[in-house]
This record gives C-alpha cells, sequence and structure tokens, in this order.
C-alpha cells in the first residue's frame, strides 16, 4: 500500500540548465586555476560540519545470523521540483582570448546561489543561450568578469521572450547582480513518476534483501522550490561575502516525517554531488535533518552512469553506517571495515582492476564510485557494520515494521474478498478543486495503511448537464501506465456519507488514453447511479478493462459496470485520439461524483455532497492482451527522440507516406457512433499529419461538425509537426479544414476537395474503400438532358430567384410527359454538375426520366424554417408549381411530384409534404432538420379515414449533429405504416454525399418502369435530327447522336474535306428513337486517318443532314 501525503502536478518536459561546473572558483576576484572538468562527484556520504555532533563509536564486529533477519523500513520520498515558466539567459563575451567570465543565478528567495561555482565561458566572442525553469520569485543572474572590465552582455528572457533584465557590455566591472523576478509559467522539471519511484524502492530490496532488510514506499509527497532543487548540495559553497543558506538543512527539517522509524529520501536536480547520506551517528535519532538526496537523473534508466539505481543503494548504505571505501586512503582506520583493502582514491568507470595501497581494490564495491553498470556487491564486514549501526544509532528502525495483527487481518481479507490481488496503484496526481475535500486515515481497517478519504461537495445542477467534481489519478511525470497486463480494473469503496438525494446522484470511473506522448487523452468511463445510494463498508468496485459498445443515446449511464468502459459522448466535448482503449498507455484515472436529473422535469436539482474512501485501487486477472504496432507508434518513437533529433525523423516520415491525410488500414478497430447503426462497417485509422509553425492548430470537419475547439492536433516539441488520428470508415469519406493561430488553411499536402455543409469547397479524406459516385461522370457516349435558367419574381415574397429546370433527353422531340421532383438549396446541387446524375440514371433505366426543377433561396433560414416558411410554401405552391405545369409537360398527380432537400431544405420539403399532400406525394429529406410539430402532423394525417399517399426517402450521417432527431422521425414513420427508406452513411453533415446519394432517392421514389405500347409511342422522337458530334474537336473517339420519328434505313457517313468517302458507319434498317453511335477515327480498312476536318452525312428516307468536326492527334 502506498500513502499519498500531498499533489503532484501533471510534468510538462522541459530542458534543465545546461552548465559546466569550474574546478576552483569563488565569488569575487578569484579567478580559475584550472580549465579541465574536474572529476565528477558521484556522491557523498556527510560526515564533516554542521553534520556531525560526535564521533561515531568504535565497531566492534559481531556473529549475527542475517537469513533470520526481517526488518523492513519504510521509506517516505520527498520529490523536489521546479514549476514555473522556462527563463533563458542570453549572453555574448568579449574577445578577450583568457577565459576570464562566469555566471551564475542568485535565488534571493532561498538565499543562495543556484550553480556554484558557476559557469565559465570559454570561447571568446562568443554567443551563448541557455535556459531552464524556475519557480516565480526573485532572481539576480550574477556576472563576474575577472579582469573587471565587465566583459559580458546579457540578458534574461521568459519563454514567450520578454526580456526581464538586461546589461550591456562594459558597463560593470568585476561583478554584477542583474535583477529579475520569474514570472508564472507552466513548465515543469525534475518530476518522477510512482514507477519510477517504486523501481527504485524494487532496486534496493533486490540489494539488501540479501542480508535480512527490505524496504516499502510508505509516502510520497512533493515541493516546489529553486534553492532545494538546484542547489541541495549548498553547504559546500564558499563564496566569501555572499552568505549561502543550507538548502538540504532548510528542506530537511521542512519536509522529513517519521524520522526515526523511516528513511526520507529526496529526489532534487543537484549537480554538483550526485546524492548525500547523512550518516546515523550525525544528529539525535529523531532529528529532522536525517536523511538523504539522490539526483533525479540517477533513477533506475537514469544517465549514463547511473542507468540502475546504485546511487539510491550508496546513499542508503551512507545513511546505514557505510564509508566509502576509499575513506582516509591508504591511511588508518580507512572505511573501518575489516574485509574490505584499503583504497587510495575512488575508482570511475568500469576499470576491471586497480592496484593501490599494497592490494587489488574491491572492485565493484557498492560504496565506490564506478558507475552503477559495474557495481556489484557489499562485504560481509559491510554487511555487520550496518547492522551495528541500526542497533547503535538508530534502534527505531528495527521497530517500523507493519504490526503483525494487521497483517493478518490484510490477508484474510484479500483471501476472502480479493482473487488474483496484485501490488496496489496509485497515481500521484490528486486534482482538489473547491468541491472535494481530500484526507487521509492515519490507519485503515483493512490495510493497515492510509486510505483515501473524498468529500464531494456538490451546488446545484442545471438537470440537463449536471454537476460534477473528480479526484485524479495520474503520473506525475507525464508517463502512461500499463494495464494490458490485466483484464480488470479494481477499486476497494467504502461510502462513508450517503447523498440526501440519492436518486440524483451517481459515481463515475473514468480512464484516459494516450497511444502517443505529446496527443491527447482520450476518455472512456463508467457510470453508476446505484453504488454511492447508502452507506456501505468496504466494497469492490471491479470493472473489465475492455471497451463496451452501446447504441442507446446516453451511453454513460445505461452501461454496466460489468461490461466495461465506453468511450465518452461527444457532447461532453472531450478530446479524442483514435477511438480505441489503449490499455498499454493509460494516462489518467478520474474517479468522479456528481448529481444528474437525466431528464427529470426540474429547473434545477438540489446541492448534496458525499462522502466516500478509497484503497487497493489495483489491476487483476492476467490479460492475453498483445500490443499491435501501428503509425502511433511510429510518432511515440520521435517524442521520445532527442529533442534535436525529431525534425529529421519526422522529414523522413513524412517522406515515407504514400498520401495524405495518411490513412492506415486496422483490423478489428473497435469503434462507437452514437446512433449504433455502423455495425457491419470496417474501419482504419485516417492521421491528419500538418507542418507549419503555429501556436494553435486544429482540424474542424464534418465529422466534428467544424468545431475548431474539440479536434486541436498536437505538436511534437522541436519540430514544426501537427498530428492528429482520427477513426474512418472504410467507406466514408469527410471534410475538413485547418484552422491555425485563428485563420484557416486547406491542405496543402491533400488537392481532393468537396462541397461541405456551408457550400464551401473544402479538402476531403476517403477511407480505404470508399468509391466516387460515378453517376456524377459525365459520359459523353450517351444522350444528355438540357438546362434552362428562368429569372423568376415573387410576388408573394417580393424578390427573384433564378430558377434552373432539367428536362430529360428526347425531351424537344417527343410528346411524352414527366415526373417533376423540386430541389431547394437548387443553386447548391447545380455546383456538381447534377444533371450529369440525372443523364446516366436514365441512361442505365435504373430511373424514369424526370424534370427536375432547381429553386435556390434567398433568405435561406427564413424561407426553410423561420417566419417566412408558410409564405415560401405558398409562393411554391401558388406560383412556382403552377408556372411549372404551364409550361413543361408533368404528369399530374401528387405520387409524381416530389420535393428534395438537404438540412434546413429538408425542412421545407417536409413542410411542404406534410401541408399540401395533395400537391407532393415524394419527399427526399437528407438529414433533414425536424420541427417537432412534424411528428403531431405525420399522426394526425395517419388518422385520417384516407391517409395521403405519402412515400419518404430519409437519411442521415453517422457524425451528423441531426442524427438522432432523424432516427427518431424514422421511427415515428415506421410505427405509422407509411412508406419509407431510410439509409445511413458514414460522413458528416456535408453535401457531397447529398448529391453522391440521389441514386437512392431518386431509384426508390421514381424506379425505371418497362412503357406501355401507347407511353412508348409518347416518348419517340416527333422529328428527324442530326446532333453535333461530342466531344468536338476530338481525339480517337466521337459520338454522333441522331433523332429517328420512324423506323426505315438509315445510313451515316464520314467524308473528308475532299469529298472522299472514308467510312461507313451505319447502313442498315432500324425502328425509330434515340440513337447513337461511335467513331473511332479510322477508315473502311480499319486504319486510322488523320488529323483534320471531316463531315458526317445521315440518309434516312426523305430525310438528309450533314455536320462538320475535327479530329486533332
Amino acid at each position: 500500500m502506498i500513502k499519498i501525503r500531498s499533489l503532484f502536478l501533471i510534468a510538462i518536459c522541459t530542458t534543465a540548465f545546461a552548465y559546466r561546473p569550474l574546478s576552483q572558483t569563488s565569488y569575487p576576484g578569484k579567478s580559475a586555476s584550472g580549465l579541465s572538468e574536474p572529476s565528477r562527484q558521484k556522491s557523498c556520504g556527510e560526515e564533516v560540519a554542521p553534520f556531525i555532533q560526535s564521533a561515531p563509536d568504535e565497531f566492534a564486529p559481531i556473529n549475527r545470523d542475517q537469513n533470520d533477519r526481517n526488518i523492513e523500513i519504510p521509506i517516505n520520498y520527498h520529490v523536489i521540483y521546479v514549476a514555473g515558466d522556462s527563463i533563458y539567459i542570453n549572453v555574448t563575451v568579449d574577445n578577450q582570448y583568457y577565459p576570464h567570465c562566469m555566471w551564475d543565478i542568485r535565488d534571493y528567495d532561498n538565499s543562495t546561489f543556484l550553480f556554484y561555482p558557476g559557469f565559465e565561458f570559454e570561447q571568446p566572442g562568443h554567443s551563448y543561450s541557455l535556459g531552464g525553469v524556475l519557480p516565480p520569485g526573485n532572481y539576480a543572474l550574477f556576472l563576474y568578469d575577472e579582469f573587471g572590465t565587465g566583459g559580458i552582455s546579457a540578458t534574461v528572457t521568459t519563454s514567450n521572450g520578454t526580456v526581464l533584465a538586461s546589461v550591456s557590455q562594459g558597463s560593470w566591472g568585476d561583478h554584477t547582480f542583474l535583477n529579475f523576478t520569474a514570472p508564472e509559467g507552466d513548465f515543469t522539471g525534475g518530476l518522477l513518476s510512482m514507477a519510477v519511484i517504486e523501481q527504485q524502492t524494487a532496486v534496493l530490496n533486490g540489494v539488501y534483501n540479501d542480508f535480512g532488510y527490505s524496504f516499502t514506499t510508505a509516502s510520497i509527497d512533493s515541493a516546489v522550490n529553486a534553492g532545494w532543487y538546484y542547489a541541495t548540495d549548498s553547504h559546500k559553497f564558499e563564496t566569501e561575502q555572499w552568505e549561502n543558506d543550507d538548502q538540504y538543512l532548510n528542506m530537511a527539517e521542512t519536509m522529513t516525517v517519521d524520522v526515526a522509524s523511516s528513511i526520507n529520501y529526496f529526489w532534487t536536480g543537484a549537480r554538483m554531488t550526485s546524492g548525500l547520506g547523512v550518516f546515523p551517528w550525525s544528529f539525535p535519532e529523531d532529528d529532522s535533518r536525517h536523511g538523504l538526496f539522490c539526483g533525479n537523473y540517477t533513477i533506475p534508466g537514469g544517465e549514463s552512469g547511473w542507468t540502475e539505481g546504485y546511487t539510491g543503494v550508496h546513499e542508503v548504505g551512507h545513511y546505514l553506517g557505510l564509508y566509502h571505501i576509499f575513506e582516509n586512503g591508504c591511511s588508518t582506520p580507512g572505511d573501518q571495515v575489516d574485509d574490505t583493502p584499503d583504497q587510495e582514491e575512488a575508482n570511475y568507470g568500469c576499470p576491471s582492476s586497480n592496484y593501490s595501497c599494497g592490494s587489488e581494490d574491491d572492485m565493484g564495491n557498492y560504496m565506490d564510485y564506478v558507475d552503477d553498470a559495474c557495481m556489484t556487491h557489499f562485504t560481509q564486514g559491510q554487511k555487520d557494520r550496518i547492522a551495528w549501526a541500526i542497533e547503535t544509532y538508530r534502534p527505531a528502525l528495527l521497530g517500523a515494521s507493519i504490526d503483525p495483527e494487521v497483517v493478518s487481518v490484510v490477508h484474510e481479507f484479500e483471501e476472502q474478498n480479493i482473487l488474483n490481488m496484485t501490488d496496489s496503484i496509485f497515481f500521484s496526481g490528486l486534482n482538489e478543486t473547491t468541491n472535494i475535500t481530500i484526507t487521509y486515515d492515519t490507519v485503515d481497517y483493512y490495510s493497515g495503511d492510509g486510505a483515501l478519504d473524498v468529500a464531494f461537495t456538490l451546488n446545484s445542477a442545471n438537470p440537463a448537464w449536471g454537476n460534477w467534481a473528480s479526484v485524479n489519478f495520474t503520473n506525475s511525470d507525464n508517463s502512461r501506465i500499463d494495464f494490458s497486463t490485466a483484464e480488470t480494473l479494481s477499486v476497494i469503496m467504502k461510502v462513508e456519507m450517503p447523498p440526501n438525494h440519492p436518486e440524483y446522484m451517481s459515481i463515475r470511473f473514468l480512464l484516459g488514453d494516450r497511444p502517443v506522448l505529446y496527443g491527447f487523452d482520450e476518455f472512456w468511463a463508467v457510470e453508476d447511479s446505484l453504488l454511492v445510494d447508502v452507506a456501505n463498508d468496504w466494497t469492490e468496485v471491479k470493472i473489465p478493462l475492455k471497451p463496451f459498445r452501446n447504441n442507446i443515446i446516453h451511453p454513460v449511464l445505461g452501461s454496466n459496470r460489468e461490461d466495461g468502459f465506453i468511450l465518452s459522448p461527444y457532447w461532453w466535448n472531450l478530446q479524442y485520439n483514435n477511438w480505441q482503449l489503449d490499455r498499454e498507455r493509460i494516462n489518467i484515472i478520474s474517479i468522479q461524483v456528481g448529481i444528474n436529473g437525466y431528464g427529470d422535469n426540474l429547473s434545477t436539482l438540489p446541492a448534496d455532497s458525499v462522502g466516500i474512501s478509497l484503497d487497493y485501487m489495483t489491476l487483476k486477472d492476467s490479460s492475453g492482451y498483445e500490443h499491435t504496432a501501428n503509425f502511433n507508434d511510429q510518432l511515440d518513437v520521435i517524442c521520445h527522440s532527442p529533442i534535436s533529433q525529431r525534425q529529421g525523423l519526422v522529414n523522413d516520415l513524412m517522406a515515407s507516406l504514400p498520401g495524405f491525410p495518411y490513412i492506415e488500414i486496422v483490423d478489428d478497430l473497435f469503434t462507437y457512433y452514437e446512433g449504433g447503426i455502423a455495425e457491419n462497417e470496417n474501419f482504419s485509422m485516417a492521421h491528419f499529419l500538418y507542418t507549419g509553425t503555429h501556436e494553435y492548430v486544429a482540424v474542424p470537419g464534418s465529422f466534428n461538425n467544424w468545431n475548431g475547439a474539440l479536434w486541436n492536433l498536437s505538436n511534437i516539441p522541436g519540430t514544426d509537426f501537427w498530428f492528429r488520428p482520427m477513426i474512418m470508415p472504410n467507406h466514408g469519406r469527410f471534410n475538413y479544414g485547418y484552422y491555425a493561430d485563428g485563420a484557416w488553411y486547406g491542405d496543402p499536402l491533400n488537392d481532393v476537395t468537396c462541397m461541405d455543409g456551408n457550400g464551401n469547397m473544402s479538402n476531403q479524406v476517403n477511407g480505404p474503400d470508399y468509391i466516387s459516385p460515378q453517376e456524377l461522370v459525365y459520359n459523353d457516349s450517351i444522350f444528355h438532358g438540357t438546362l434552362f435558367d428562368t429569372v423568376f419574381y415573387s410576388g408573394i415574397l417580393g424578390n427573384s430567384r433564378m430558377v434552373s429546370v432539367y428536362l430529360p433527353p428526347g425531351y424537344e422531340s417527343s410528346d411524352a410527359s414527366y415526373p417533376v421532383v423540386l430541389y431547394h438549396d437548387g443553386d447548391k446541387f447545380l455546383v456538381r454538375d447534377i444533371e450529369n446524375i440525372f443523364d446516366n440514371l436514365i441512361e442505365e433505366q435504373l430511373i424514369r426520366p424526370l424534370i427536375a426543377v432547381f429553386i435556390p433561396p434567398v433568405n435561406r433560414t427564413e424561407e426553410y424554417t423561420g417566419l417566412q416558411q408558410g409564405v415560401f410554401a405558398n409562393f411554391i405552391t401558388d406560383q412556382v408549381f403552377p408556372w411549372l405545369m404551364s409550361k413543361y409537360r408533368i404528369l399530374e398527380g401528387s405520387e409524381n411530384h416530389a420535393t428534395f432537400g438537404f438540412s434546413d431544405g429538408g425542412n421545407i420539403s417536409l413542410f411542404l409534404a406534410l401541408n399540401r399532400f395533395d400537391i407532393f406525394g415524394r419527399v427526399g429529406g437528407f438529414s433533414p432538420t425536424i420541427n417537432s410539430s412534424y411528428n403531431t402532423l405525420v399522426t394526425n394525417l395517419a388518422q385520417l379515414s384516407t391517409p395521403p399517399d405519402l412515400d419518404f426517402y430519409l437519411e442521415s450521417y453517422w457524425f451528423d449533429p441531426l442524427l438522432f432527431s432523424v432516427l427518431a422521425y424514422r421511427d415515428t414513420l415506421e410505427s405509422l405504416g407509411y412508406d419509407l427508406l431510410f439509409n445511413d452513411y458514414p460522413d458528416g453533415h456535408e453535401w457531397c454525399r447529398v448529391i453522391g446519394n440521389q441514386d437512392m432517392a431518386l431509384s426508390y421514389l421514381f424506379p425505371y418502369q418497362e412503357l406501355s405500347v401507347d407511353e412508348q409511342d409518347m416518348v419517340l422522337p416527333t422529328k428527324f435530327i442530326l446532333h453535333q458530334n461530342y466531344p468536338n474537336p476530338f481525339n480517337l473517339i466521337t459520338t454522333l447522336r441522331y433523332d429517328l420519328p420512324e423506323n426505315g434505313l438509315v445510313n451515316i457517313t464520314i467524308y473528308d474535306m475532299m469529298g472522299r468517302q472514308v467510312k461507313t458507319i451505319i447502313n442498315s434498317h432500324q425502328s425509330a428513337g434515340f440513337k447513337s453511335v461511335r467513331w473511332d477515327a479510322t477508315n473502311d480498312l480499319s486504319e486510322p486517318v488523320s488529323a483534320g476536318m471531316y463531315i458526317y452525312v445521315i440518309e434516312a428516307g426523305k430525310f438528309r443532314q450533314a455536320k462538320k468536326m475535327v479530329l486533332l492527334k
């Protein structure tokens, strides 16, 4: 069990101060006596003033059976870090050849220099820029010039470039203090993850368990302090007139707890020494100054030389009474251990052997200075000395083990209630708000350690949205946690104080996963409205670590704990990453309590509170989960690479991709769509990749209702690269753009565009199985209809608009009548050459030949859904429709009249059909906005003694905010028995899909029908016509069209300009009809003809006509 004492912030990676320590320097007036870098001090056990108060007793080895010893020593970890702005020191040194200038930072609030003995500038005339995090406070840039000529110019700036202080060369003498105040900021440095701290405990146990000592993590706390972080070893500073307060002592006196019965282990950023351990005899047993510190770069997996965490083993050795094995050199008494040979000086690196003091050194001893990788052992004499030192100076450590009576209770509880219990998992990072009070039990009945008590206080809430408070668990260094080894998340919970209004109270468990280090969290939720209703004893809440799909509108509340986690719904306005529960990359756990009436007819909900205790948050049950390599892994590798290499890696990655956005095929990709209608769809990942120098980049599109604030892209620090993964239905397509720093941008890497929901052309991304509608493509081998434009004035509305009319092929040369479709937002439909759709569908005999009328709005909102809706409907029924019936051959009967529209255009289409079903009996609603009154209207119509003959085509889209209302209206129509076809598609609210789906609506409402003999006579041409070929001019192939009003012999022959016959294309008897034939630019011998002008002539009975055409090559 781990008891968390105080709060960590989430870490933001930054660069610490870069420096080179001088070998001998003091302030002021003393020059460096050498320019070579000194040997590093790997660690330092303190036995000099002010820590030593009395000489240690003589160590007398005694016989002990260490295999029977079982001493458990708690460790209270204290993480010292810096949080604030990233401050930059920019300096230029004069041209004098001898290195004579240096700098340091004075921390006035802590009365210390942070980096003594400062940083020397070796290259004359060079400029330097150094940066690191400083907490808000008062500081000075200290500049020193041995020559007394003020040889440095300097500026101190913030992360955004604000100058805090500056000085020019020659304006000062041998030293100056350039005062500045560090502002607030969002940078941190030095935070360590819970997992790393536990690894350090495991390293200690791996060494000390061998002779009877074990360590447990008792608590973790933290503090922000520049002096403690950078100058932990400031007692070594000798700066003459500038006094330095001892930062280790200040830190220890403030932070240490349970000194007598535990070890207080500090992590800092100090670099003068990598660690310090206070000897057990230095102070009284309960003195707060007892403890040790290690540099945060010495963690397991730390910097070169400190890779195994053995600095902690070394400093704990000092803490428990061991000297360095080179103590006193070759002189007596050495390190006061008989079986370690005298050693002249420390060994560094990884030497295989070294001879000093007349014998071989004890290579690999933990109390030497060799690299971690070469440390291997303590001697038996050192183990005996530790036992002697503890018994003599720190006997309280011997009584620090857990009470056996409590242990038995823990074991009993685990055996009876929690099978497969693994190590408890807690995350440093509790997010306290004004609505939460957090306390810790000193003793918990079951675990024998501190449980987390949380009191949630909630104000009155809006029933629609609720009011929530949360406690969050996350790794302090922003690292992610691997949940892949387990099947379930288990939390032991106890309701201490139930709510006053349990009917409105719920508890929610959230997991946030993050597939890429610098990406976004994606939240998965389980909500329970019964778990906190009444006071209860400790209860295990066990939730499967798997995604769960639910088709209801409020999926979070409707789920069960046994089902797993549901992706947070879009109305929470949370970020999404890839719509997968990445169990190996969990970034946050949140436990929330909230008031939510979920539809109660109340204006507000009463204020309330609830108190719960949390303990034993664990992973349980073995898992067969395996990570599948994916594109996010490549991005994650770049994120973990040195910042100087990242841009090159990005460039290589971008050059390797086949297209943008990059579509990644993913097997068995889990998804959830609000409508629950995507069960048979396969999915891929669309990776939106953008390059540019911006503060903010988002990817609005039809998949998020063009919400530029919701779908931010992530930037990998050190690069101009921005990225965002998104689930991509394999048959889907979306419009999108980029929104960066307040401006809109197209995707420079993608030249595919289409019309979005606002009628604008924007970039288009297609799923791997998406097929562009072929009926949109112009076919030069078929007959084509014609478009006519008419300016139509409305006396009712007092305005004019351009109305376009499509007439099907052969309309002019026949006497047939046709059905008619009125298109609202007609100007938008015409943008995509919708006449091609009609021509192709008619040619393929998928729909009946028909007339289409395109009516644009003048005041769209008012005419389609607003105050002018009724007036606009009268304009259609009383002016436009009578004009159409009088001017064109349109079939009578409402079953032959349709009104089509998208969005608000669909709204006015429904309005017309429901109110004037005597005129319009067919409706095409493409994701229509639905008025609440339409349900009443259609219900009343169905109850008439003779219900109107209304057929509906409805469709909507998975990412469309109107999806639910369309689904509800579909259900109403089906329940009333109306003829209806509903389709849903993997798109957003956009024009591209609407226009591309006209074949679905038209073939349902006006399917192709075989004509009767009388109808066939009506659609035959009424006169002979030879049409102009198409295309003209042409290359290789062209189409010749002609109309035959009667049966007869037909001859079509091609001549050159000299009148010579080139080719006879047709010479046969043909029936009446609309005809066409293709010429492939060859002669009667099937030989290619040369480029030039040709004449084609038709003869049919007495009819003869000729036209010219041009062949290009």
